[in-house]
């Protein structure tokens, strides 16, 4: 229970797909580093925070490899992702 846990779907062949993460309530951290996987590397991605609509704007060699930190302050929590190929 003091573990995070989420996943991805991704659609490459639409260019997006979906990121859930879940904090649980035994969990000490309020961020995690999640490296994706599926993206093209050479591409930008828009990523929307569905709850707020905040939208970030990275390059996929950047989420493959560092990763998208997300933070969840609330125990437990969750955050729900969308991300498309950036236009």
């Amino acid at each position: 229970n003091d573990a995070w846990i989420g996943w991805q779907f991704d659609r490459p062949e639409e260019g997006d797909g979906v990121i859930q993460v879940f904090r649980r309530g035994d969990s000490i951290y309020r961020q995690a580093e999640l490296k994706l996987h599926g993206l093209d590397a050479d591409k930008d991605y828009a990523i929307t925070d569905q709850d707020t609509n905040k939208v970030t704007r990275m390059r996929g060699r950047e989420l493959i490899e560092q990763g998208l930190t997300i933070e969840i302050v609330k125990k437990p929590g969750a955050v729900l992702l969308t991300y498309k190929v950036a236009k």
